[in-house]
């Protein structure tokens, strides 16, 4: 005759399903925190400071001011600036657009994803457009901190985000509020105050937006 099956108790149910919703409820916290999906992390920040106080919106305590309009971060004070720290830079043609502490120009890859994560850029690709690092506490200036996450690459390494979109920088931007690499390929674009890509070229007008073909 065969054995009955074990019938779960009430507590053990109870336990589970407070289990489930224990995950849900992380998850979901996760998610209204930077708006991203379950790849991303919330970064540690610092308040975040309005923009708009004072001329430039980017760039106080980072060095002497060049042209441009903006503070050039040559000479960062020891103990100021750490890796993570995102700023805004006021472009006379891009309008306001993040840079990092060195004020190099913050872009997103077409053919990256953000939902759901997915790395564009990989091997060859990372001799030219680098990653931007994270930090444990990044001090914005002008950026909405729930903008701000990590992400972990393939290699185990962690990016900063924004928007949910890994962002990276370009070698062949020479000085700070550099945009060489705005519009290029038709795939990297800088990222807009307000967590988005800016489709406009160097001159002001919009750049042709190649469609991503799949990754190999």
């Amino acid at each position: 005759m065969p054995m009955p099956m074990p019938i779960a108790t009430s507590a053990a149910r109870s336990g589970r399903r407070h289990a489930v919703l224990a995950v849900a409820a992380l998850t979901a916290a996760l998610a209204l925190t930077t708006g991203c999906g379950s790849g991303h992390t919330a970064a540690g920040t610092d308040p975040v400071q309005p923009a708009g106080q004072g001329t430039p919106d980017y760039g106080t305590g980072y060095g002497s001011t060049k042209g441009g309009g903006y503070s050039a971060p040559d000479t960062p004070q020891a103990g100021t600036q750490q890796p993570g720290d995102v700023g805004v830079f006021a472009h006379p043609r891009l309008g306001k657009i993040l840079v990092d502490r060195m004020g190099r120009t913050l872009y997103r890859f077409n053919k990256d994803s953000a939902w759901p994560m997915k790395f564009g850029c990989t091997g060859p690709c990372l001799d030219t457009w680098k990653p931007a690092e994270p930090a444990d506490r990044a001090r914005l200036n002008g950026v909405a901190p729930r903008l701000v996450s990590t992400v972990t690459r393939p290699d185990g390494t962690r990016q900063l985000a924004v928007g949910c979109w890994p962002v990276y920088w370009f070698t062949g931007d020479e000085q700070p509020g550099d945009v060489n690499g705005q519009g290029r390929m038709g795939l990297w674009f800088a990222v807009s105050q307000d967590g988005k890509k800016v489709t406009k070229t160097a001159n002001g007008t919009e750049s042709p937006v190649a469609t991503p073909s799949p990754a190999g």
